[in-house]
């Protein structure tokens, strides 16, 4: 792994069925509107092994007409939008608890898209890294604000290993002011001085 100011290359590991999902999904967003990635998936991206995690895209608030837009690419590319409902509720549900998308008929893989909610989301979107492996290219939530999400209780977004596992992957490339800052920000010290993660002094 090599770090050049926000871009971020992995060069060792195969990419998996899922991520052929995973970064063809995130080019037909693309087409339409910005994103940016987050959720325990990037653990696994980043070579943490176990079980299928869950990729989730943030982006921001849509227009209807974008919406749209968003939709009608999503599903001319040949994936499936597993939410049920009408235009009217997806659009909803986008902004509120996401969306899940599938590839084809199938239902694993999915990915959980919805608009931004809060202002820690909104500094991963502005301040997104650029991540590539091998041909594929994708916007990621900075390790210093992903890793305190991860240790939020109720945020279903992994485990107390993935936040470590990504800690000590990225230790050397981490601005310890912002994951400090992100840590007191989210109310997360007492679960990163347990995962052992530094915690603010």
């Amino acid at each position: 792994m090599t770090v050049a100011g926000r871009v971020i290359t992995l060069h060792d590991g195969v990419p998996a069925a899922s991520d052929g999902f995973v970064t063809g999904l995130a080019a037909t967003i693309r087409d339409s509107c910005g994103y940016v990635m987050t959720g325990p998936y990037l653990a696994t991206l980043f070579g943490r092994e176990g079980g299928c995690r869950e990729a989730e895209f943030l982006l921001p608030h849509l227009s209807p007409s974008l919406f749209l837009d968003v939709m009608a690419g999503i599903r001319a590319a040949g994936y499936t939008i597993m939410t049920p409902g009408e235009e009217r509720d997806l659009f909803r549900m986008v902004g509120g608890q996401g969306i899940r998308i599938a590839p084809g008929d199938g239902f694993f893989p999915n990915a959980l898209v919805r608009c931004i909610h809060h202002d820690a989301e909104e500094y991963a979107y502005l301040h997104r890294r650029h991540l590539r492996f091998g041909p594929h290219r994708l916007f990621i939530t900075p390790p210093e604000i992903l890793i305190p999400s991860i240790l939020m209780p109720g945020a279903h977004c992994g485990t107390s290993g993935d936040a470590v596992y990504l800690h000590t992957l990225l230790e050397d490339q981490l601005c310890r002011r912002d994951l400090r800052t992100w840590i007191r920000h989210l109310g997360v010290t007492a679960e990163a001085s347990a995962a052992g993660i530094e915690a603010p002094p």
